[in-house]
């Protein structure tokens, strides 16, 4: 998570956080379109989607929302 933290300066209203979790490679990270870096390994990127998508998300209405429903 420091690693994660560190990718982002201050953070605004209308920032767009966009991850791509690449299986062997790590999760990618862009920050407004611009490549903020690679956080290494699988772990991050499988904590990631089941924060978001698992048994227990935030709301079931951004599960639903994050998978297209």
């Amino acid at each position: 998570m420091k690693a994660f933290a560190g990718l982002f300066d201050d953070m605004k209203d209308g920032d767009v956080i966009e991850m791509t979790i690449i299986p062997g490679g790590g999760t990618s990270v862009l920050l407004n379109g611009e490549d903020k870096g690679v956080i290494e390994g699988d772990d991050f990127g499988a904590s990631l989607l089941k924060v978001w998508l698992g048994d227990h998300p935030p709301t079931e209405d951004l599960k639903t929302g994050m998978l297209g429903g």
